[in-house]
């Protein structure tokens, strides 16, 4: 757990809803069969492919976006961001949910 302004954030918390984002990306651009090929037979050309997320922390609460973060409107708070690919694992989650509070801590300090 990292706490930010007075903001309790846990790997835990992050990881899911990283995991509730790649299945509703998944859900919306690959139907089963199309998902399959990208997930096991690697026909597909998956490494460009993925979901740009970034955790926002501001006043006393913390968002996980997702998308173009062209589309972002609020950009107070501290940020952090990183990749989904489209083929994960559990582990690569937590390392990304870890990747996010940190950086988004590295920016707290910074402007402290």
């Amino acid at each position: 757990m990292r706490k930010i302004n007075s903001v309790r954030i846990t790997i835990k918390d992050i990881t899911e809803q990283l995991r509730n984002i790649h299945h509703n990306y998944v859900n919306a651009h690959f139907n089963s069969k199309e998902y399959l090929i990208l997930t096991y037979t690697g026909e597909v050309d998956t490494e460009n492919h993925g979901i740009e997320v970034r955790l926002q922390v501001v006043d006393d609460t913390y968002h996980v976006l997702s998308g173009d973060p062209q589309y972002d409107t609020d950009h107070r708070g501290f940020w952090g961001c990183a990749f989904i690919p489209v083929v994960r694992t559990e582990q690569k989650l937590k390392e990304i949910a870890r990747e996010l509070i940190d950086d988004a801590c590295e920016h707290y300090w910074e402007l402290k």
